[in-house]
């Protein structure tokens, strides 16, 4: 009977050890519901953690490759918006003048002051070249400028370089090309400021001053 009650105690033991072990056992041994025929399949929310850390990633991957950008790119960068306020404070320069040269020919005209507005004329006429020019490269520029948002856009490292290279070239053309200007419209004004010869003036017309006779 000792024995019996002994026996029994230790399958008791064993009976309680076994219920708490078995669940835990069920849990590591029983297939996966979300797994079919041999295959592991991911769950909705297994799913979008993997797609979190996809974009994260990616943005990430992104980032660096804007850096590398930005760090290639920079030493021309400077360069160029060295070169933006140079080309800035020309058009102030050429707008003054335009306006300076506005003000004397209507000046001229008024005082009939002709020889100084054929020289001006004529100074003028070289003048249309250089605007033309003008022209021309802020059209080259402004195509270039377009090329390298597209190629940043696109992530083609390789052209960032040249891109940039030729923005530089175009600008550097523009301010050669102003600064002709902005001595074109110096030289007008000099031209605006010659006085009035005495062959310009304008002479009475004929009979329009009365003889007097003696009686």
């Amino acid at each position: 009977m000792k024995k019996t009650s002994k026996l029994l105690a230790i399958t008791l033991v064993a009976a309680s050890f076994l219920g708490y072990s078995l669940p835990a056992l069920a849990d590591q041994t029983t297939p996966d519901s979300s797994s079919t025929n041999g295959q592991t399949q991911t769950t909705p929310a297994a799913d979008n953690n993997q797609n979190k850390i996809a974009n994260a990633k990616e943005r990430l991957q992104n980032e660096i490759i804007h850096l590398q950008q930005v760090k290639e790119i920079q030493p021309y960068m400077q360069q160029i918006k060295q070169l933006q306020d140079q080309e800035k404070e020309l058009r102030s320069q050429i707008q003054t003048q335009r306006q300076s040269v506005h003000n004397k020919i209507k000046a001229d005209r008024e005082a009939k002051n002709y020889d100084a507005l054929l020289a001006a004329l004529n100074d003028m006429v070289p003048m249309m070249d250089d605007i033309s020019s003008a022209k021309q490269a802020a059209q080259t520029c402004k195509t270039d400028w377009e090329q390298l948002k597209s190629d940043r856009t696109s992530k083609n490292q390789t052209a960032l370089t040249n891109d940039v290279q030729k923005i530089q070239t175009d600008i550097s053309s523009r301010i050669s090309i102003y600064q002709k200007i902005l001595a074109d419209l110096t030289k007008i004004n000099q031209d605006l400021d010659t006085p009035a010869s005495a062959s310009s003036t304008p002479s009475p017309a004929p009979g329009s001053t009365s003889s007097t006779t003696s009686s």
